[in-house]
């Protein structure tokens, strides 16, 4: 699991590259995140 501490309903679209480089690993790879793994957002997934 991994938990992004941030807005939205999904991490799919969310804004942070962090976030698209998990998803992409998992996806792509089959690489899960580490046990207990935690973002933090810094980019609003909402325009201005």
């Amino acid at each position: 699991m991994l938990t992004v501490d941030g807005e939205g309903h999904t991490v799919h679209y969310n804004p942070e590259p962090q976030v698209h480089d998990v998803l992409t690993a998992y996806l792509v790879d089959g690489v899960l995140p580490e046990p207990g793994a935690t973002l933090t957002q810094q980019t609003s997934p909402f325009p201005a």
